[in-house]
């Protein structure tokens, strides 16, 4: 589109020129002509060429009306504008270059957001035909007591429900990926990331094998029929030297033996976000999580379908059929869920429930870039107000010896375009390098291969915000400009603006600039305060001595019971230790994932059914985790062992369901009749709290670790003195158990920093743009004031001259200053306490209307205004009353 409109303006160019060689030709042609007819008549030459000039008319004036006719004049006029704005501004260069970085700075942030929202929802994707690609999303809706296990994604199909669409579809061809962490077999196990794909993804993708083949579809079939592996082009190179032999070879991975049959070219990642090392068939899915296959489970959606439409079919056709078998693959094992299938164009992370998430994120984000171009461009309008002043004689002028208004409104409308043309490409160029910059610092499990280089759609959004907010903030400017009497203009008093119009709409200007700071600064704050809350929260554990520990279980191929084996034996060296106090084990990271529930009391149909954070522990674990123990007692190791049905909860659970003490009752979790599990209340425990932001802080119940869960188990070390021996240790008892296994340490303190990663990150940005939008206030405050100081220069001689005192004359410049900046304040207020309700996830007990951060903003915008105005009050100040009134 944009390689489009440049090349029909180049057209339009050449087909200037040569109107322009034809204007010539025909006007000599006419020329002669008429001078061949004045000779005939008996005239000499000279006197012949001068007939014909007056006959024909002004050649200027005939030049010049042709060239309207045509649009000649448009584009000349357009290019002396350019070249009158660029002497102006090398005059000014104080006001070009302050113009401009701002300019900069807001449209460079908008374009940033932009711009990586683009590469990660819309952009279309780095393989073949993707402009065609479509992803294939199913919703199901329960109407019973039956749910969705769902990996990734809830809007995932399972690998039965893949296979019945695929092998039916006649619409599109249709592909399946998953993606999984493997562990590379190697004097040093490495980690590798891997996407489970079906037989035909990789060439509908448009990968090509460099080296071997790719998957046959009889290897992609049956779940566990073929262990093989497509390498990467990085891999290949990065861990077997780019061997040329690698075809048959045998590798290790996840302690399952696989044949290399193949890699794939250099330039084909894959369609997914994280670039992959290696390919496997979904099917090989089970030795992903050994215990748990979910390639056999019918109910559990982790598949990602790929769509590609055949030739002549549309989206709504392929819906059409792809609802019917989706709605088909549900019932053929036995479910009565209803089926929704969603088809969207292929982008990265353009998940539903991701849009559903991240959606109000990027509404705030996106109201505070707005809202730093909209001050920006107020604060330019401000600026552009007060020049104007001192080119009202200039305007006059030009006026009074016949150059139009119109022509003169498009002469200002062309100095604004090049600030905003200037400061739009000043802001692409940081925006490319500051989005190639926040790439690198976004934590992934590998390389992202998302791309922020400017496209065409990029570009033209940097034009359109570049040329919409050069308008916004030239056109009202040049409007007032304009608005002059030439009489007084052309006078040395015309210099004196006795109209409020102008001074009206800058005051104005500066209100909305000092109500975008006030919401940004208050917002900011408050997210400041919730942070620093947060870091302080009461979590109801003893956060203080205590490490962590992860291992990659699964990827080993243990079974529940080897795992459950592997933690008793390393709990039992760890405890030998003497800084080592408690050792337990927990299902989750409390700080960073939960596993949410629902609980009611056993017997009780007509009883509260509660939500609760569940976690299954191990024994010990409320000591080493520093839980306080009210009443009852905890779990014994022999019924851990013996998965024994008892249970704790805590305080306010106790207080939900049972008035306070639900010592000997039982508790049941959701199920049916048959699957519903009952445990007895044997202990209540203390209350904790999560800084996760946006979670809700739920009752606990605690039951003892069992099965599945000690395949992904965290060890909890309670330990005394320095951490670092005791990691040491945990590493060397890891080594001594399983030299495979990978071990990853560190304490809740660091789980606590990752969980607020969000909020500070919100509050760096948070800041960043309020300190930008009270600096740019700062100075639309300092422009306005220094417009009205210049503005009434005669007034102040006046007053001086008459005995006036510096604080009058001061006093009188300022008058106006608190109502703007009142109102400005009165209405950020207002603002600030409605976006805060966006932001309520992270305020952490902070309500909208927050006090203190009012008061502080409040008082920190009026000590900026006073601070910005006393510069220009203290220079008009030192003029000469004698000086000014000598001028009139």
């Amino acid at each position: 589109m944009l390689q489009d409109w440049f090349r029909g303006l180049f057209a339009r160019l050449r087909a200037l020129k040569h109107n322009e060689s034809e204007l010539e030709t025909e006007l000599r042609f006419h020329l002669e002509g008429l001078t061949a007819q004045f000779e005939s008549r008996g005239l000499s030459h000279r006197e012949a060429v001068r007939r014909a000039r007056i006959e024909l008319g002004g050649m200027s004036q005939i030049r010049e009306n042709c060239r309207d006719q045509s649009g000649a004049n448009r584009v000349s006029d357009f290019f002396r504008d350019t070249v009158f704005a660029i002497r102006k501004f090398r005059k000014e260069p104080g006001f070009a270059v302050v113009a401009i970085l701002m300019l900069a700075m807001g449209i460079g942030l908008n374009l940033a957001l932009f711009t990586l929202l683009y590469a990660v929802i819309f952009r279309p994707l780095p393989v073949k035909n993707a402009g065609t690609l479509r992803n294939v999303y199913m919703h199901l809706d329960f109407s019973s007591h039956e749910g969705r296990s769902a990996y990734g994604s809830r809007y995932f199909e399972s690998f039965a429900e893949f296979q019945y669409m695929q092998l039916r579809a006649k619409t599109a061809e249709l592909a399946g990926i998953a993606e999984a962490q493997l562990s590379l077999r190697g004097p040093n196990p490495t980690p590798l990331h891997a996407q489970l794909v079906s037989s035909n993804l990789l060439h509908m993708m448009g990968g090509v094998p460099t080296v071997g083949r790719f998957f046959l579809p009889e290897e992609t079939a049956h779940p566990g029929g073929a262990a093989v592996v497509v390498l990467s082009d990085a891999a290949w190179r990065r861990y077997f030297n780019g061997d040329p032999g690698i075809v048959g070879r045998t590798i290790t991975m996840n302690r399952i033996a696989f044949t290399v049959i193949g890699v794939a070219n250099p330039d084909f990642r894959g369609p997914l976000v994280i670039v992959p090392d290696v390919w496997i068939p979904l099917t090989m899915q089970a030795i992903t999580r050994p215990g748990e296959s979910l390639v056999d489970n019918p109910n559990a959606g982790f598949v990602q379908i790929f769509a590609q439409p055949r030739e002549g079919i549309d989206s709504r056709q392929m819906l059409a059929e792809l609802s019917v078998l989706a709605q088909q693959a549900v019932a053929a094992r036995g479910s009565s869920a209803q089926a929704r299938i969603q088809i969207v164009r292929a982008a990265f992370l353009n998940y539903p429930d991701v849009m559903e998430l991240v959606g109000p994120g990027l509404l705030v984000v996106a109201l505070a870039g707005g809202m730093i171009l909209l001050v920006a461009c107020a604060n330019i309008a401000n600026l552009l107000l007060a020049r104007g002043l001192s080119r009202r004689r200039e305007i006059a002028i030009r006026l009074a010896i016949g150059a139009g208004r119109f022509r003169l409104l498009r002469q200002m409308v062309t100095e604004s375009l090049l600030l905003g043309l200037i400061g739009g490409a000043g802001g692409l160029i940081a925006a490319w390098q500051g989005g190639a910059a926040a790439l690198k610092l976004l934590p992934a499990p590998g390389p992202l291969q998302l791309d922020v280089r400017p496209d065409p759609r990029v570009l033209f959004f940097a034009l359109a915000l570049s040329i919409g907010a050069a308008l916004a903030c030239g056109l009202l400017p040049a409007f007032h400009a304009l608005r002059v009497d030439l009489t007084p203009a052309l006078k040395s008093e015309g210099l004196l603006d006795s109209r409020g119009g102008r001074n009206r709409l800058q005051s104005g200007l500066v209100g909305i600039q000092v109500a975008v700071s006030v919401i940004l600064l208050v917002n900011a704050g408050m997210i400041l305060r919730g942070f620093n809350r947060a870091e302080q929260l009461d979590t109801g554990k003893d956060m203080h001595g205590l490490l962590i520990a992860s291992f990659d279980l699964r990827q080993q191929q243990y079974t529940p019971e080897s795992a459950q084996r592997f933690h008793e034996r390393l709990s039992e060296a760890l405890s030998k230790l003497p800084d080592v106090t408690a050792v337990s084990a927990s299902s989750i990271d409390p700080e960073l994932s939960s596993n949410g529930s629902t609980v009611r009391e056993t017997g009780t149909s007509q009883g509260p059914e509660v939500r609760v954070s569940f976690d299954e522990v191990g024994p010990d674990y409320f000591r080493t985790a520093g839980i306080p123990l009210h009443r009852g007692r905890t779990f014994t190791a022999a019924e851990v062992k013996s998965h024994a049905r008892v249970g704790l909860i805590d305080e306010e659970l106790a207080q939900r369901l049972f008035a306070g003490n639900g010592i000997g009752r039982w508790i049941t979790l959701p199920g049916d009749a048959v699957s519903a599990e009952k445990f007895e209340v044997i202990g209540i425990v203390g209350r904790t709290r999560t800084v996760a932001p946006g979670r809700i802080a739920l009752p606990a119940y605690y039951v003892p670790m069992q099965g599945l869960r000690f395949m992904e188990a965290k060890l909890w070390i309670r330990y005394r003195g320095a951490p670092a021996g005791v990691v040491r240790a945990l590493k060397a008892a890891v080594q001594s158990n399983d030299r495979e296994v990978t071990v990853e340490v560190h304490t809740i303190e660091q789980n606590v920093k990752t969980a607020l990663t969000p909020v500070l990150i919100a509050s760096w940005a948070g800041s960043i743009i309020a300190a930008l939008a009270l600096t740019v206030a700062a100075i639309g405050l300092y422009g306005l004031v220094s417009f009205t100081a210049n503005r009434r220069l005669r007034e102040m001689g006046v007053r001086m001259a008459l005995g006036a005192r510096s604080i009058d004359v001061t006093r009188a410049v300022f008058a106006q200053l608190p109502r703007s900046v009142g109102i400005g304040l009165a209405a950020g207020m207002v603002g600030a306490m409605g976006l805060a309700t966006l932001i309520r996830a992270v305020l952490y007990d902070i309500t909208p209307f927050d006090p203190a951060a009012l008061l502080v903003v409040a008082c920190l915008l009026m000590l900026v205004g006073v601070v910005a105005s006393w510069v220009p009050v203290r220079r008009a100040l030192r003029v000469d009353p004698a000086s000014v009134l000598r001028s009139d």
